[in-house]
């Protein structure tokens, strides 16, 4: 049985494997044939020893996303996600070997988070549609293929049509999902408001650009101030993560992870020894979706985890610990 068929079977819950014995199996592969992974394997030392544990696999810093192609094996890419920014900054990359496998992962996991029937999906993502070649419009445009029998529904600035479709929405009793930029759906939240009970609003993303970031407490209780009746989550997922975690209708900000993806900390001084459960950490993870890019990734972004496997992330490192992490590889 090869490893896609191994990670199928088992985020569909028919394989005997555990998460544990799938990640080793992609450890084994991506040490190996993963060029820039094994380099950083070499200068760590770590390239003629296995791990004990997962939690002893190296992480790969996240900017090798920026610098490199990260690809297992030989393939051709069917797409290439980008992070968010302007055309003249360095965005990172990540190579989709397999789309079809995206898709699916990605329409899996949120039908797992949103069990109830929903009639549609709306998007308010303005920054992510002009930049092009998100991960996020990649996978909220299947969504509406899904949900919407391929009607697409994205609205970048005309608050007044996204207002006049959610009416509508209510006035039929339909279950509509608006996920939206934080950044853009504070914005509408200034302008409009809504009583439904039927919607439920998923903000992602951060303040970039606007001069301020709001924590997630702020961001909640001011939509909820506009839309008291609603539904308030939060997706978070990245341009080098192919899996997504989602925190419901909760003001603490502790999102569950996909169960394809473990979220690992790692101590602030030593980013290869995993952080104490509710102690700051750095921000790593094995994400198994990514089995033909890199798993093993360490973000520049800190978190706290709980004992339950949920986090909460703390904002971004400071620039100066950024860099020392890196110096673990020079890219």
């Amino acid at each position: 049985m090869n490893l896609k068929t191994e990670i199928i079977n088992y985020l569909s819950g028919e394989s005997v494997k555990t998460f544990d014995e799938i990640a080793f199996m992609i450890y084994e592969v991506q040490s190996e044939e993963n060029p820039h992974y094994r380099s950083f394997l070499e200068v760590l030392g770590q390239d003629k020893l296995y791990p004990s544990s997962i939690e002893d696999i190296p992480l790969l810093p996240i900017s090798a996303f920026k610098h490199h192609k990260i690809k297992t094996g030989s393939w051709d890419a069917q797409s290439v996600f980008l992070s968010s920014g302007t055309s003249h900054m360095d965005r990172s990359r990540h190579y989709v070997g397999d789309l079809n496998f995206y898709k699916h992962h990605t329409l899996h996991t949120f039908k797992g988070f949103y069990k109830n029937a929903l009639n549609k999906i709306l998007s308010l993502l303005p920054s992510y549609i002009e930049n092009g070649d998100s991960s996020l419009v990649h996978m909220v445009d299947n969504m509406m293929d899904y949900y919407n029998d391929k009607e697409k529904a994205h609205f970048l600035y005309d608050f007044e049509a996204l207002k006049s479709t959610l009416d509508d929405q209510e006035t039929n009793g339909h279950s509509t999902v608006l996920i939206g930029v934080t950044f853009a759906l504070l914005d509408f939240a200034k302008e409009f408001k809504s009583l439904d009970s039927n919607l439920t609003i998923i903000f992602t993303g951060g303040m970039k650009n606007r001069g301020i970031e709001l924590s997630y407490e702020e961001v909640f209780d001011t939509l909820k101030k506009s839309f008291p009746n609603s539904t308030i989550d939060s997706e978070f997922g990245m341009t080098e993560m192919f899996s997504q975690s989602y925190c419901q209708n909760s003001k603490d900000g502790f999102y569950t992870p996909a169960s394809s993806l473990y979220i690992q900390p790692k101590e602030l001084n030593d980013p290869l020894t995993t952080a104490k459960i509710g102690k700051t950490g750095q921000l790593g993870f094995i994400d198994l979706a990514n089995y033909q890019t890199c798993s093993f990734v360490l973000t520049d972004d800190l978190c706290i985890k709980k004992n339950d496997g949920r986090f909460k992330v703390l904002g971004r490192m400071a620039q100066s610990d950024i860099r020392g992490c890196n110096m673990l590889y020079q890219i």
